[in-house]
């Protein structure tokens, strides 16, 4: 059963073992010990993610972060940093060989879109997908400028997602906002002066919007998240099976949340200590 996947809701946690639990599930999955997975959660205390290779000290004010009870953490893949506040969060983790998955990361990039496309067309929202912006969204914030098929609604990027491949293995996690807060991630960033965070703020608001803000009305966690479900499975055929970490892919990540994620060596300087 190619098509064969395990769905796992877990819930809200912090951002260190958010990060964590996906690079676990990667680990199994590249070992062939469990299937090709689907994983949704959430936040809790907001946290912003970092591109894989972004600089902490120079893009995000790191006091002041702290300040508002916001967590830093780097991430596997690339990008820029992500304000994960009031959201849904997906993480596909599969074979790179898998048929959804191989070749190019921009053609998988595109099948994968067409589940978040589908699912959400399916709340009323008229969506479709970005093609690409050269030379534009040059800053620390993810959301100022949509990507290649990435969505977006009345001209708005409303998901972000980052794909990196390992291991033998992909995974790819989006953010997927319920509203966007401007002036929070603002506060958040490292901007060399008023005249760049008018801006940005500007920019930011012509261009992100949350999936509520696009309706004017109330999506929760859960149906966004049955929403894409049924996406995927339309469009790529998914046969979803609710299941639960293993015993192997909890040990790792509690090691994982030790000697990594939840380091300054890695966050702050992408060291890895592990």
């Amino acid at each position: 059963m190619i098509n064969a996947w395990r769905l796992l809701d877990t819930g809200f946690d912090d951002g260190f073992t958010n990060m964590a639990m996906d690079e676990a599930i990667l680990t199994a999955v590249s070992r062939g010990l469990v299937p090709p997975t689907l994983r949704f959660y959430g936040w809790d205390p907001p946290t912003i993610t970092l591109g894989y290779f972004q600089k902490a000290e120079e893009e995000i004010d790191l006091c002041a972060a702290r300040c508002l009870g916001v967590q830093i953490v780097r991430r596997l893949t690339g990008g820029r940093a992500v304000l994960h506040h009031r959201e849904l969060t997906y993480s596909i983790i599969a074979p790179a060989d898998h048929p959804n998955l191989k070749g190019t990361v921009l053609s998988s990039y595109l099948r994968l879109s067409q589940g978040l496309l589908a699912g959400y067309r399916s709340l009323g929202a008229l969506v479709e997908l970005a093609k690409g912006n050269p030379g534009k969204g040059g800053g620390s914030a993810c959301f100022d400028t949509p990507s290649w098929y990435e969505l977006t609604a009345q001209g708005k990027k409303i998901a972000g997602s980052a794909q990196t491949r390992k291991l033998g293995a992909v995974l790819q996690h989006g953010s997927l906002p319920f509203y966007f807060d401007i002036d929070f991630l603002l506060s958040c960033l490292k901007l060399k002066d008023k005249t760049i965070k008018e801006r940005l703020r500007n920019t930011l608001s012509r261009q992100a919007a949350g999936i509520n803000q696009i309706l004017n009305r109330e999506i929760g966690y859960n149906e966004l998240a049955q929403a894409l479900i049924n996406g995927w499975s339309e469009t790529l055929g998914w046969q979803l099976h609710p299941g639960t970490l293993t015993a192997e892919e909890l040990l790792w990540t509690d090691s994982l949340l030790e000697k990594k994620y939840a380091t300054d060596e890695w966050n702050l300087h992408r060291r890895n200590c592990s």
